[in-house]
């Protein structure tokens, strides 16, 4: 056992010192990470497989004294103890000062094993591209003894700053083809290696890690998920649309490991009554656009839907969090808006999505959802997000702003 943990690591130092492949796009995030590196909180990088964690970690750790374990290793040897890896790891890095663990959700016992490291005084910092390891394991296990960092694939913004987005053409290739690292130095076929990723997300992160049997229901059900992005579903009218023996329980079950996999979100509709929520529809969106181009079946793209789902993306990116300060919205009157930010325990900010504001009926049906949502809400920020209209209106004392996305996806640097 000892030996062929051994000969893994020494396989994988040599993996860890291969310079990184180029070009590489900066990350926003990277200082931040920098600052934290010296606290003595656990560093814990969350978010998609293949969204750039491990070039994040690599890119911090860069000529210091760090210890590298990847738990995604085939070569693994599942038996291996808390003992046998810091034993390993000692043999291999002598004078680390820190410890980088990559997809730590892969070794069955890391909660304990980050808890122990951590009261011994260790340096660590870990991926994980499962969000339950962020939420409740992490913070049962790490209560106040971790930083977190969530990250997403490449955001405009940081597509832009490499020079890798720029005019219409780039806008449209990002709404379409979405930030994954591999799409955008464009070394990946954007249909086939999404399609692959998000079967591979499926696979390893749903199937066996919960252990599914109706592996074919999962891939229906989700199939159907990416078909009801930025529209309001529940658990009974994806029942209704499966068509199948499939209950709403299972459902539900399935929904909760995509979610925590990083494949989709759901979207509550606000109301003051945490309750009252659980009763509504919810909304769905995926955490890259370039999933729907390469898995949903349709004819032409749906730009106001592809619009919708990035601005969710974003928003997620500056830091809301669905049923926690990012919701939808539905008026007295039944019309939607589409985000509502809260900060605090105040509502802030509503959002629209709409491809285009040229047509009348368009206009009047956007404002009017907004001027009902304003008054019932009590927000004096309101916004319209187009593909290429700005404009500013003002109902009653409240300034509308519509704004073209490009211009606000280049906004405000991510926390």
């Amino acid at each position: 056992m000892s030996n062929s943990l051994y000969q893994l690591v020494l396989r994988q130092k040599a993996e860890l010192r291969r310079p990184l492949s180029e070009p590489i796009v900066g990350r926003e995030s990277l200082t931040t990470l920098l600052d934290a590196l010296e606290s003595p909180l656990v560093k814990v990088i969350i978010g998609p497989r293949r969204c750039g964690k491990s070039t994040l970690a690599k890119l911090v750790m860069r000529g210091k004294a760090c210890a590298y374990l990847n738990f995604e290793d085939e070569g693994f040897p599942q038996q291996a103890t808390g003992d046998d890896i810091i034993s390993a790891l000692k043999q291999v890095y002598p004078t680390a000062k820190y410890y980088f663990f990559d997809e730590i959700q892969n070794f069955p016992r890391w909660e304990s094993f980050l808890h122990r490291l951590h009261r011994e005084g260790y340096n660590c910092l870990v991926t994980g591209s499962n969000a339950h390891l962020l939420s409740r394991e992490l913070a049962t296990a790490l209560t106040g003894r971790h930083f977190a960092l969530k990250l997403l694939p490449f955001s405009y913004r940081e597509c832009s700053a490499a020079g890798s987005a720029e005019g219409d053409d780039a806008l449209m290739r990002y709404l379409t083809h979405g930030g994954f690292p591999e799409v955008v130095i464009g070394k990946a076929d954007v249909s086939s290696y999404l399609g692959a990723l998000w079967d591979s997300i499926v696979l390893k992160d749903v199937v066996r890690r919960f252990k599914i049997r109706n592996v074919q229901e999962l891939h229906d059900l989700y199939t159907l998920v990416l078909h009801s992005v930025a529209s309001r579903f529940s658990n009974d009218s994806l029942v209704r649309g499966l068509d199948a023996a499939i209950s709403s329980p299972t459902v539900k079950k399935f929904l909760l490991y995509g979610q925590q996999a990083y494949l989709f979100a759901e979207l509550p509709r606000f109301h003051f009554g945490a309750r009252k929520r659980l009763k509504f529809d919810r909304k769905a969106y995926v955490y890259d656009n370039g999933f729907l181009t390469a898995k949903k079946i349709s004819n032409s793209p749906d730009y106001g839907h592809l619009l919708e789902n990035a601005v969710f993306i974003e928003l997620v990116r500056r830091g809301f969090e669905p049923n926690m300060n990012l919701f939808y919205y539905v008026t007295a009157g039944g019309y939607e808006v589409d985000f509502l930010t809260r900060i605090g325990v105040q509502n802030d900010e509503l959002i629209q999505v709409a491809w285009t504001m040229h047509e009348q009926k368009t206009r009047d049906r956007e404002l009017r959802a907004l001027a009902q949502a304003s008054a019932e809400l009590r927000v004096k920020k309101i916004r319209i997000l187009t593909w290429d209209h700005a404009d500013e209106i003002r109902i009653g004392d409240v300034k509308l702003v519509i704004q073209p996305v490009r211009q606000w996806l280049l906004e405000h640097p991510a926390p």
